[in-house]
């Protein structure tokens, strides 16, 4: 996936779940209740994801399941990665929106004319 595959994607499902992806702790998962998806869960086959990754970061799943998004992130889309998570799980979903479009400049993932 190229980085603006991997935005595209994040972006459209977390904007379209419009909730946080977690258990019944309110702690952030790859898989939550009613099907939910964090920004790093949308991005993971359901033949990859195994319930042994919840609690475990990007670092520690790309670490222990280096396949498990079905592509090897490069060093750029790692960092988007890491961000797109952070922003699943440290930011109020009303303010997804800006933080995306955040993200998009800061990756330089602007919308092409």
């Amino acid at each position: 996936m190229t980085d603006r595959e991997i935005f595209e994607k994040v972006r459209d499902h977390l904007l379209q779940q419009g909730r946080k992806s977690v258990n019944g702790g309110e702690r952030c998962r790859y898989r939550g209740a009613g099907g939910m998806k964090c920004a790093i869960g949308c991005l993971i086959p359901d033949t990859n994801y195994d319930p042994k990754m919840e609690g475990c970061g990007v670092t520690g799943l790309l670490s222990r399941w280096p396949n498990c998004l079905g592509f090897e992130p490069n060093p750029s889309q790692f960092n988007l990665l890491v961000e797109l998570q952070l922003t699943h799980d440290h930011r109020d979903v009303d303010v997804w929106g800006p933080r995306l479009d955040k993200i998009a400049h800061i990756f330089n993932l602007k919308e092409s004319s």
